[in-house]
């Protein structure tokens, strides 16, 4: 029996306040639920990676 695994994702962008340390609030889960978190630095570098990274996957032969 194939079982489809699903996965969804919800971008949030937010500023730190305090050094080290993230708050997310007003995400759709309940208490008792598990995540998965990954968190990316934002910046004029990352932009740029993702924006070859785009290129590449939708890049037409």
């Amino acid at each position: 029996m194939d079982k489809k695994l699903t996965m969804n994702a919800h971008k949030v962008s937010l500023t730190l306040t305090t050094d080290g340390e993230v708050t997310l609030k007003g995400l759709p889960f309940q208490a008792g639920e598990t995540v998965e978190v990954i968190v990316l630095e934002k910046s004029a570098r990352s932009r740029l990676f993702l924006f070859d990274f785009r290129s590449r996957l939708f890049k037409r032969s």
